[in-house]
């Protein structure tokens, strides 16, 4: 399991919030399981342990067809910055309307927002990509257990470069791709998998 994503849940501008009992939410993806598409669903016990609740693939590929090669991600420090009214509104019409096209003046907004990288989103009232398909729950516990549930969506994730490098992203490098991490609104458990665009 790689960790791409370790949230503050004590951060003022983190969107996602905590019940009190962990301070930080590991957003872990299984990179070299799957030939690129697995999906993990965990549920977070305490700051120092998860427990595996599903793991689509149960042995990683062959070390020859992982999609990443390193054992572990670089790490990288990061700030959560809250977007300004233009940015949000710029990037839900993006989002919501396929034929939006920014005028100049959304399109410095834009360039500015990304800066050349795909942005790292955070909460928000967004709704799963149509390609994404169901997401189902694996937690036994969940009364919903193998069945179609609704979701939260906590951050979608881009392989984005880390101090101007990201030749360690291997096969996904350059890949118009996410990793999407959502909260099963029934037992509360992490569910991850990927989405191509």
């Amino acid at each position: 399991m790689h960790l791409l994503l370790r949230l503050d849940l004590a951060d003022a501008d983190c969107p996602i919030k905590s019940d009190g009992s962990t301070r930080y939410l590991p957003l872990f993806y299984p990179l070299k399981y799957g030939c690129g598409g697995p999906e993990v669903q965990y549920a977070v016990l305490s700051d120092k342990e998860v427990r595996i609740l599903h793991l689509s693939h149960e042995a990683p590929d062959a070390e020859d067809h992982q999609y990443v090669r390193v054992a572990q991600l670089p790490s990288s420090p990061a700030e959560i910055l809250p977007l300004r009214y233009e940015e949000a509104r710029i990037l839900a019409f993006s989002e919501a309307d396929a034929y939006f096209q920014p005028d100049a003046g959304d399109q410095v907004i834009l360039d500015n927002l990304e800066r050349g990288h795909p942005l790292i989103l955070i909460g928000g009232r967004r709704r799963l990509p149509v390609n994404a398909g169901d997401v189902v729950c694996r937690n036994s516990d969940c009364q919903f257990y193998s069945r179609r549930v609704r979701v939260d969506i906590i951050a979608s994730i881009p392989p984005v470069p880390v101090d101007g490098a990201d030749d360690f992203w291997h096969e996904y490098q350059g890949g118009n791709v996410d990793f999407y991490f959502c909260l099963c609104r029934y037992c509360r458990t992490i569910i991850a998998f990927n989405v191509a665009g």
